[in-house]
């Protein structure tokens, strides 16, 4: 069966407006557009396009947003400041020369700026015991201490473990505005990401959904769409189903049972 050969042709990385990233504007906007800074969580499961919806916003605020994520092992206070004066390495490397943490938020605070919006993803690294004191949330308050100061918005992005840690930190919690959490990966999110591409037909979304809600969802969806188009393409060949289930199968996508 011949895939949807009258669509026009989108790139399947392309950013698209799945219920999830619409949803996840809505907060965005909120944040930026309400008087004085705010701060909210952004948490999903893996694939479902929290990391992309926020990049995009921050790619279209321009220099007035940051986007920077954290890996494991740089989740205390100290690592979490280096880890952001590194932003500005190239052009500022003098943002890293502090000695305290209170310097840090003065530096750091000045150099986000105010009115920006700095979105912190990964952020359930940012959970980390400091040998030193044996506290695991200190680089949470100092992230809310810094945006404070420098009078910013931040967001927190993360998995599914976000909403637990932020739960054992009350007075965090409650100033979160309009928390998303995304559990699931729906068909109509898979829809809208495979919209404009010759595999946006019923049965092609009803197998790449199969695909979604695996382990990594909506990137997985990219992955399979991705192989199906190149090996129609490298064979001359318009795109069909068989490309999809080929490549479904060829990128070891197909769910347990599936063929």
């Amino acid at each position: 069966m011949i895939a949807n050969a009258g669509t026009l042709r989108r790139d399947i990385g392309d950013f698209a407006e799945t219920a999830v990233a619409l949803d996840i504007l809505r907060t965005l906007d909120l944040v930026r557009f309400s008087d004085g800074p705010k701060m909210t969580c952004i948490a999903g499961i893996p694939g479902c396009g929290k990391t992309t919806t926020t990049k995009q916003y921050c790619k279209d605020l321009g220099r007035d947003g940051i986007y920077i994520d954290i890996a494991s092992g740089e989740g205390t206070a100290w690592n979490f400041a280096k880890r952001l004066a590194h932003e500005w390495i190239d052009y500022a490397p003098s943002l890293g020369r502090f000695n305290t943490l209170t310097e840090a938020r003065m530096t750091l605070s000045s150099a986000v700026g105010k009115g920006s919006l700095l979105v912190i993803d990964e952020a359930q690294h940012l959970h980390q015991r400091n040998n030193k004191n044996g506290k695991k949330t200190e680089a949470f308050e100092w992230a809310r201490a810094l945006a404070e100061k420098g009078e910013f918005d931040l967001v927190f992005c993360g998995d599914m473990r976000l909403p637990a840690v932020l739960d054992d930190i009350p007075q965090l919690k409650s100033r979160m505005l309009r928390p998303v959490i995304v559990t699931e990966v729906s068909r109509a999110d898979v829809a809208a990401l495979v919209e404009g591409t010759p595999y946006a037909i019923g049965p092609a979304v009803d197998a790449l959904h199969s695909v979604a809600r695996m382990a990594h969802g909506l990137r997985s969806v990219e992955i399979a769409v991705s192989a199906a188009l190149s090996s129609a393409t490298g064979k001359g060949e318009h795109p069909t189903l068989a490309h999809l289930k080929g490549a479904i199968i060829d990128m070891k996508l197909a769910p347990k049972g599936g063929k």
